[in-house]
């Protein structure tokens, strides 16, 4: 008898397969590429079962714990949730294409800014061109623009900044809230413009501070004559340093060129170098002295798009030297009453009773019955009821001070 040989020492010393292992193994095997080592398994838990060893879950962060904010809405529900929905998304995208198109332009223009402070955000731009001059334009730290749905608010370039990428999760959304502990992330302004509405990332908050110094650069270089590039080399997505360049009067005087020859508009002369000028060149109009400050023919729209439902009546005060709207009619009555002593009372009731006839018409078509019994519509009431007769007699008679409610 047979001892024995070295082959069979091999097949016993082997461990035997079970059905199991060989299920495993084939299902390897067919997802394999031919000539390839079969793919290992990952577990997904915490320790692997065939170990007991730390699996791939146990390298994971563990979820955050922390506190939310509440809706005002609906008390017992996180506040923002609706700016997940593709809802919220649609509606802000065809707000946004409506205010680009009163500015001339589509979505998609990049050539130059389109500054939009809150001011202006309901405001004939034509309309405001006829106020055109430097020291009536908005100053840089005018309020933003500002965007609202449903239980949330925010500025107009911080809700483009979020819904510039789709989808987001949930902590992201808490992060744009102001919840969790992670970096608080920003609206950064490529162009560092901080009324623009067109040249905008969303990154963490050191990012978007960091990019000051390019600001700083770029105003260096002109106000040396020196060449300005159009991107700097020190962020992803690079500042935009021509933009960076020019002064905010210079950008909004851009802006209303860049309008005009959207509405196919004669030009506007190009307004002179203010004498003690920072800078060689004053920018006003297109071309310009830079390369990457152009606007594309294909970006121009001569026709601005309507919205389904037309917008309440904006009410801008003609005594005033800058042109600011107000969409309350109760608060433009305020204003005329409280901060234009200097302009006879006749005048001013003329104002009063031409923008009740605007509110009034929107109100009858539009209301859907609506208030008939608050502050505004009393006043609205008297005016009719007086016709002709009504005088700075009986506006001094208002009191104004509590609100349309």
């Amino acid at each position: 008898m047979r001892g024995p040989t070295d082959n069979d020492w091999h097949n016993l010393t082997q461990p035997m397969a079970t059905g199991s292992d060989k299920n495993l193994s084939s299902s390897a095997s067919e997802d394999t590429p031919e000539g390839q080592e079969p793919r290992k398994k990952r577990h997904c838990s915490s320790t692997a079962p065939d170990t007991g060893r730390p699996g791939a879950a146990a390298y994971k962060p563990l979820m955050p714990i922390y506190d939310v904010k509440t809706s005002r809405k609906e008390m017992l529900q996180q506040r923002g949730l609706d700016w997940l929905t593709l809802e919220a998304k649609e509606k802000f995208d065809q707000k946004y294409e409506t205010l680009l198109s009163r500015w001339g332009v589509k979505v998609g223009h990049q050539g130059t800014c389109i500054l939009c402070p809150e001011e202006w955000r309901l405001t004939d731009p034509l309309e405001l061109q006829e106020r055109l001059q430097s020291k009536n334009l908005p100053s840089p730290g005018d309020p933003r623009a500002w965007h609202s749905y449903s239980d949330h608010a925010t500025s107009l370039p911080r809700a483009l900044a979020w819904f510039s990428q789709w989808p987001r999760t949930g902590i992201q959304l808490d992060n744009f809230i102001g919840c969790g502990p992670f970096k608080p992330m920003d609206a950064s302004h490529l162009c560092h413009h901080e009324h623009c509405i067109v040249h905008l990332v969303y990154e963490p908050s050191p990012i978007n501070h960091s990019r000051n110094a390019c600001k700083e650069r770029a105003r260096f270089l002109r106000a040396e004559s020196r060449d300005v590039p159009e991107h700097c080399d020190q962020h992803d997505p690079p500042c935009l340093m021509q933009h960076a360049s020019l002064t905010s009067t210079e950008a909004y005087y851009i802006q209303f060129a860049v309008l005009r020859q959207a509405r196919e508009l004669d030009p506007l002369p190009r307004t002179p170098r203010p004498r003690r000028y920072s800078f060689p060149t004053f920018e006003s109009a297109l071309p310009s002295s830079f390369s990457a400050i152009t606007v594309e023919s294909n970006m121009l729209l001569k026709v601005p798009k309507e919205k389904a439902c037309p917008a309440r009546p904006v009410f801008i005060c003609h005594f005033c030297p800058q042109a600011k709207s107000r969409h309350s009619v109760y608060a433009f009555w305020s204003h005329i009453i409280h901060k234009h002593d200097n302009v006879a009372g006749g005048e001013k009731v003329q104002a009063i009773r031409q923008s009740a006839f605007q509110w009034r018409q929107y109100w009858d078509e539009h209301s859907k019955g609506g208030k008939k019994d608050n502050r505004t519509m009393e006043k609205l009431l008297q005016i009719e009821r007086e016709g002709n007769n009504f005088s700075w007699g009986h506006v001094q008679g208002w009191d104004l001070s509590r609100g349309p409610k």
